[in-house]
C-alpha cells in the first residue's frame, strides 16, 4: 500500500533553505519555478533541478539545499510503502540512501501537469477513490519521469525482464544497447552487466539480441509490413544488416520464414 503523507508547495530563496532533513519515506520534490540545488552528504553529490524537473530522495536520504537568490517554487509528496502491488512501488520498497533524478520526458510539460493534478487530489476529502486515483497517478509519474537512481549498490532494483522487454519494444528501433539500457538504471555499463547476469544468468547483450530476433519472428508472421520496414523498426542499419543476422540466428532468410510461418486471419 502507499501511504500518503505531507503533500503541498514550498517558496525558497537565499533565506529560505531546503533541510538539511532526513526524512523516513520518500519525498517526491517537483520544481515549478526557478532552480533548487540540492546536496547529498552521504553520498558526495549534488544535484541541480530547473524548472519542471524533480528527484525522488530515498528513505534515510541526508539532504539539504537552496536557490541561488532567484525564488524558487517547488512541490513536494511525501509517501511510503509497504505490500505494494504495482511493479513500480514494489522496486521501491528496498531502497534506501539515495536519490533517483528525472530523465525524462520530453515534453516536461506534460510531467509538470500531472503533479499539478496530483497537489489537487491531495486537497480533495481522502476516500478510497481518491487515494486510488492519487495511487494510479504517482505510478504514471514515477514511469514519466523515467528516475534514473543512484544509491549504493545493494540499492539498485531487481531488473525485471518483463518490464526491460516492454520498454526495449518502444525504443529497439533507434539501435539501443547496453549503454543505453544501463542507463535506465542509472547503472555503469560493467555495473549492469554483471547485474543482469547475476539476477539472469545470461549477458544482457545476448538478451537484447535474442528479444531483437523474437520481435523479428513475431512481425514476419503476424504483420504484412515489407521486410525494409521490420529492418528500420528494429534498429538494423538497412535490409541487408537484418537479412545476415537473421539468416546467421534462425538458419533462414526474412523473406523464406515469412512463407513458411506467417499467420492468416
Amino acid at each position: 500500500m502507499i501511504d500518503f503523507l505531507l503533500h503541498g508547495y514550498g517558496t525558497f530563496d537565499r533565506q529560505k533553505s531546503v533541510g538539511p532533513a532526513e526524512w523516513p519515506h520518500f519525498d517526491l520534490l517537483f520544481v515549478h519555478q526557478g532552480c533548487l540545488k540540492l546536496e547529498f552528504s552521504q553520498l558526495e553529490q549534488a544535484v541541480e533541478l530547473e524548472r519542471e524537473q524533480g528527484v525522488l530522495i530515498w528513505p534515510h536520504t541526508a539532504f539539504r539545499g537552496g536557490s541561488d537568490g532567484v525564488k524558487t517554487r517547488a512541490s513536494v509528496q511525501h509517501f511510503s510503502v509497504k505490500g505494494a502491488v504495482l511493479p513500480v512501488f514494489q522496486d521501491l520498497e528496498r531502497l534506501r540512501c539515495g536519490y533517483s533524478l528525472q530523465a525524462g520526458p520530453a515534453d516536461a510539460q506534460e510531467l509538470a501537469r500531472d503533479v499539478r493534478r496530483s497537489l489537487a487530489l491531495a486537497h480533495l476529502p481522502q476516500s478510497e477513490e481518491v487515494v486510488e486515483a492519487r495511487t494510479l497517478l504517482l505510478a504514471l509519474i514515477l514511469r514519466l519521469g523515467q528516475y534514473r537512481r543512484f544509491g549504493p549498490p545493494g540499492a539498485m532494483p531487481r531488473i525485471r525482464l518483463g518490464e526491460l522487454e516492454h520498454w526495449l519494444r518502444g525504443a529497439i528501433g533507434s539501435g539501443v544497447g547496453v549503454p543505453e539500457l544501463a542507463a535506465e538504471y542509472g547503472l555503469s555499463c560493467s555495473r549492469f552487466r554483471a547485474l543482469f547476469y547475476e539476477e539472469h544468468g545470461q549477458a544482457a547483450g545476448a538478451f537484447i539480441r535474442a528479444f531483437r530476433e523474437r520481435e523479428a519472428r513475431r512481425l514476419l508472421a503476424e504483420t504484412v509490413d515489407p521486410i525494409k520496414i521490420i529492418a528500420d523498426r528494429l534498429g538494423y542499419a538497412d535490409s541487408v544488416a537484418f537479412h545476415r543476422a537473421f539468416k546467421h540466428r534462425v538458419g533462414m532468410t526474412p523473406a523464406k520464414f515469412r512463407q513458411k510461418f506467417r499467420v492468416y486471419g
